[in-house]
């Protein structure tokens, strides 16, 4: 499952209870922006996950300030 990836890949699938609601968009669309909100939580969580991560594809580079 999309939304499950980054908690199985770092290991902590049964550490946390995660309640999200969604509004708009599609399914796919909204499995992406909670796997990616996952992902960012994690990573406040505990940051020596952020390698795993983004060897996943699933930690994305902040966006440059102009």
């Amino acid at each position: 499952m999309v939304v499950r990836q980054p908690l199985v890949l770092t290991n902590h699938l049964d550490t946390f209870d995660i309640l999200i609601n969604v509004d708009g968009g599609g399914e796919s669309g909204q499995a992406g922006a909670v796997r990616h909100g996952i992902s960012r939580a994690l990573v406040d969580y505990d940051t020596s996950l952020k390698p795993i991560l983004s060897k996943a594809g699933l930690n994305y580079p902040g966006r440059a300030r102009s």
